[in-house]
């Protein structure tokens, strides 16, 4: 008899090709990665690259996908300077949340706010946003009102600036991959990204299977 845990969280297209961004904890200690997104489910994700030092990873499936999702800002890097004009350069008032919180089955878009703030740890640098987080939009995109993508959501979970509950929502602050660093780990792996079609249908809902059979 076969008993797997199972975590779950979120993902996007970056390419026509099939490459998508997560989270790296999102996949870390899977025995086996399936996604499922619009048009399919249950497709097998192999892991391509992993950058333990931001939380990213990127996964590939042997299919086209339906849409991608284009990175914000072209230039690229992991210094304050860097994403600093980034965020100059960017409508940082108001974006969107895309993923599949919690245990659901159903994607959800969120209003968020997006403050001009940079939080930095050690050499890494990360951005703020605020709004309804749940622990599987991990992985997710954080976008602009133009659809492009601002960052990579990392962390839901900072008790020290917890604001309110709703409905089983946390209304809170969280952390994202700034998109000059989603680019430069898409560039060391050889990816160039691509934007197009519907960004609704470039979100994969990612299934970590873990754990060992019960002999």
């Amino acid at each position: 008899m076969f008993s797997f845990g199972l975590d779950a969280g979120t993902g996007f297209f970056v390419s026509k090709a099939g490459d998508i961004v997560t989270a790296r904890h999102v996949v870390q200690g899977c025995r086996l990665v399936r996604v499922a997104g619009y048009g399919f489910e249950g497709q097998v994700a192999n892991l391509v690259a992993l950058d333990a030092d931001n939380d990213l990873a990127l996964l590939r499936v042997a299919i086209a996908s339906p849409a991608s999702l284009m990175i914000a800002d072209g230039t690229w890097g992991n210094s304050k300077e860097v994403i600093q004009d980034s965020l100059d350069r960017a409508d940082f008032g108001q974006g969107k949340l895309i993923g599949y919180p919690g245990s659901s089955v159903s994607m959800v878009s969120s209003n968020v706010v997006l403050p001009p703030l940079i939080l930095q740890e050690d050499s890494k640098y990360y951005r703020v946003v605020n709004g309804l987080i749940s622990d599987g939009l991990s992985g997710g995109p954080v976008l602009y009102q133009t659809g492009e993508v601002a960052g990579v959501l990392i962390q839901s979970d900072l008790d020290q600036w917890h604001m309110r509950t709703t409905g089983g929502w946390e209304s809170k602050v969280g952390l994202f991959v700034p998109g000059p660093v989603v680019e430069g780990f898409l560039k060391a792996a050889e990816i160039v990204g691509e934007g197009a079609g519907d960004p609704t249908k470039a979100i994969v809902h990612i299934f970590c299977f873990t754990g060992l059979p019960n002999l």
